[in-house]
């Protein structure tokens, strides 16, 4: 296995612009991705968990994430291993590989295998980490499939809902057109002589 973190695309369904890691390439349109993420204004995970009361409830989170070596030197969480990078290279945030749900993607969306212009700067998982990420991934196999089964039903069942509403407002609307003819037929009525009169009223130019 080998794994080299890069930058990625953005992908509507389960990752944006930003680092992912990279493996399992199988072809062109097959390559495991392990997604990351730096929690957004969370800043790290001790603090996007931070609200969690219940010991092992917080623990289930957050175990659901490794975190790689970065230039902030955050520390570890649940005793669980760091993943570092060859050459002792740093990403320039922190950031967590997700183990929520097992993830594909296309050679299209994967953006630069570097750091911003410099692409001597390439991230890639050192030998030893490869063994926790290997490990991890093992370890966690049955719950990443059922997360994306759950998944995928979440989003089959939004879908359905989303056509649903589409289709109830047409109906709405059908009906309140069959209404208005219905409650004002004076008005269609109205409206037609006023079409009849507007014609009649055109200057005849013809010679």
């Amino acid at each position: 296995m080998y794994c080299r973190i890069c930058m990625s695309h953005a992908n509507p369904e389960y990752f944006g612009y930003c680092y992912n890691g990279f493996c399992g390439w199988r072809d062109e349109t097959h390559i495991d991705v392990i997604s990351t993420t730096g929690f957004g204004q969370h800043r790290d995970i001790w603090h996007k968990f931070e609200t969690i009361n219940k010991p092992q409830v917080k623990d289930r989170h957050m175990r659901q994430y490794l975190l790689i070596a970065d230039r902030r030197r955050v520390r570890r969480h649940c005793n669980l291993p760091v993943l570092r990078l060859q050459g002792n290279m740093q990403l320039p945030k922190t950031s967590y590989a997700s183990f929520d749900v097992e993830r594909v993607c296309s050679i299209e969306q994967v953006l630069r295998f570097a750091d911003a212009p410099n692409s001597d700067n390439t991230y890639v998982v050192d030998t030893q980490s490869m063994g926790h990420l290997e490990h991890y991934v093992e370890k966690r196999h049955h719950i990443m499939q059922e997360n994306l089964v759950e998944e995928n039903e979440k989003k089959a069942q939004k879908k359905a809902e989303t056509q649903q509403r589409k289709l109830d407002l047409g109906a709405i609307a059908r009906q309140a057109a069959i209404a208005a003819s219905h409650f004002y037929p004076h008005k269609v009525a109205l409206a037609a002589d006023d079409e009849v009169v507007s014609n009649d009223a055109r200057p005849n130019n013809t010679v």
